[in-house]
């Protein structure tokens, strides 16, 4: 379960004030406890009735002005950068029975997804009565998990982000599948940025909780690979090869082997190369490449 917060009350903040307050603090980025630090600003900015009304009033008004609009998507709003590690957001929650739910259907927002948060966040709710959760820890690491990879996650008991309430929730420990609110509901984060060189996987589970179904992550994706191997240009080939034998991640070798064999003609040359790659010592390729099989074999 996300640690509970019992933050102090104080006078209500613009953001401009919280952004000063939080880059005075210098926040510890590598520790979810470092956010905690942050936690008496978020209070007092979540008291502010008004300044969020304004700020999306603001982006609202740019779309008379540019006819891009904003970056903003889905149901999160960026509220911009706090300091170089750190940066602030407003979450949208709406009720199962609204239009915005109906329309955009429920992976939009998680809700009865369960799954874990690929960075920390500190979190209020600051309207509505906010969603609920039923919270689950994971107490292994996670290294070398990949879609079907049995786990063994802890319940902790449901709670709900109701108005006020802040929750710390702790990057690959706090798993939790959402329930929508009775009302649409908002909330302000402080989140922990990803470093851009890392890996950081966000893992979705099946219903029942019992594997991983599918993750998350920012590593090339495997349509690349394909071109690469569909294309042929060059010494391609050689490169997937190469990569396929030797990368120190088990994803790319998985997707660098994957695109190889498909460009195989034979059924059996693409059966034979993963049944190899299931025998691998990287236990995250031996699992992709045994899942691969188990669904050639359906």
């Amino acid at each position: 379960m996300p640690v509970i917060v019992d933050a102090p009350d104080g006078d209500a903040i613009d953001l401009a004030e919280f952004k000063e307050g939080c880059r005075d603090l210098r926040m510890d980025a590598s520790e979810a406890d470092g956010l905690l630090a942050a936690a008496p600003l978020l209070r007092r900015l979540q008291k502010n009735r008004r300044f969020l009304a304004q700020f999306l009033f603001d982006h609202l008004d740019r779309f008379r002005s540019d006819a891009r609009g904003t970056e903003h998507t889905g149901q999160i709003f960026p509220l911009g950068p706090i300091d170089d590690n750190h940066y602030g957001r407003a979450c949208i929650w709406p009720s199962a029975d609204s239009d915005m739910y109906r329309k955009t259907g429920p992976a939009l927002f998680y809700s009865d997804e369960p799954h874990d948060p690929n960075f920390s966040f500190l979190t209020v709710g600051y309207s509505g009565p906010g969603y609920s959760s039923d919270y689950y820890e994971v107490r292994d690491d996670t290294g070398d998990w990949h879609p079907g990879t049995k786990v063994q996650l802890t319940p902790t008991g449901r709670k709900t982000l109701a108005e006020g309430a802040m929750f710390l929730y702790r990057k690959a420990v706090d798993v939790h599948s959402q329930i929508p609110p009775a009302a649409t509901s908002i909330s302000l984060n402080i989140v922990a940025a990803k470093k851009s060189n890392t890996h950081d996987q966000q893992h979705i589970f099946t219903r029942d909780m019992s594997s991983v179904a599918y993750i998350h992550h920012q590593r090339a994706n495997y349509p690349l690979f394909a071109a690469a191997a569909n294309l042929d240009v060059g010494n391609s080939f050689e490169r997937l090869a190469d990569l396929s034998e030797s990368h120190r991640d088990g994803f790319i070798r998985f997707y660098a082997l994957k695109a190889l064999a498909a460009s195989r003609a034979e059924r059996a040359d693409v059966a034979n190369v993963m049944e190899t790659a299931s025998k691998d010592p990287n236990p995250v390729l031996r699992g992709l490449a045994s899942r691969y099989l188990e669904m050639m074999a359906a």
